[in-house]
């Protein structure tokens, strides 16, 4: 099980990586075609996504190393609820 939870954490990390290439690349294209304050609008917005992505990856996976299905569950529902709370204050943070 500890190997199957490793190799998801590892795929999870991955997505959010790209996630981040992905703000990145668009950034850059905003950048060129439009001007820097949509450049850096996408990056935040791709930034605040990835950062509140990767908050629940930690915590959803810290609960797996249990090998109780009451533990994961419970850390999915604690990391989902975490990821929610830090997009929500990230986006605050940006807007002022």
């Amino acid at each position: 099980m500890e190997a199957i939870a490793k190799q998801s954490k590892q795929q999870a990390t991955a997505i959010v990586l790209i996630q981040l290439g992905i703000a990145a690349l668009l950034s850059a294209l905003f950048l060129l075609f439009s001007s820097w304050y949509s450049a850096l609008s996408v990056f935040l917005g791709g930034s605040i996504s990835a950062i509140a992505n990767f908050t629940m990856i930690r915590i959803m996976f810290a609960g797996w190393t249990t090998n109780s299905p009451r533990g994961a569950q419970r850390a999915f529902y604690i990391g989902e609820i975490l990821k929610v709370v830090v997009s929500v204050v990230l986006f605050i943070v940006v807007i002022l």
